[in-house]
């Protein structure tokens, strides 16, 4: 089962988030996200200890209903490790159930759950389409792109999720 579980070490992990809106259309998202290992010398794959700190403006419902733009400043602090990044998410809805996403975002460390790796210095691409079934299913699609230091990767995640 290691492959699966993998050996992860005891650790601390806070978020911290503030939103506030203005008017009808803007929304300004902020926080922080932080670990600490309950034991700093065993840091190793799967164990790292980081701060994340972020800000979100959005613009939301210009031009069509229920459409938003999000950009994301991001910083990423992590033993010997200072990292600036940014993120964009354009959501548009096709129709009063479905809406696609287009998007790019940044991790620091990011664990592949179909390999079982960890990779470091992440930056994803990615088209989300999502559809409301039934009232109480959702159906979403995500396709990603990958990039690290190594390599690139692709995939297609299906996702259905039933409310009771």
């Amino acid at each position: 089962f290691n492959s699966i579980l993998k050996d992860y070490i005891p650790y601390y992990q806070g978020e911290w988030m503030a939103s506030q809106g203005i008017g009808d259309h803007v929304n300004l998202d902020g926080g922080m996200t932080w670990r600490r290992l309950t034991h700093e010398d065993r840091s190793g794959p799967y164990n790292r200890e980081f701060d994340r700190y972020f800000f979100t403006p959005s613009l939301r419902d210009i031009g069509v209903k229920g459409s938003s733009i999000r950009v994301t400043e991001e910083v990423w602090s992590s033993p010997g490790r200072h990292v600036e990044s940014q993120g964009l998410d354009v959501t548009c809805p096709i129709d009063d159930k479905s809406k696609a996403s287009v998007g790019t975002e940044y991790s620091l460390y990011k664990h592949d759950y179909y390999t079982g790796r960890e990779h470091d210095d992440v930056r994803t691409w990615y088209l989300k389409l999502e559809h409301k079934w039934k009232p109480d299913v959702k159906v979403k699609v995500r396709y990603e792109i990958e990039e690290d230091d190594e390599d690139q990767y692709q995939q297609v995640r299906l996702e259905v999720t039933c409310a009771f």
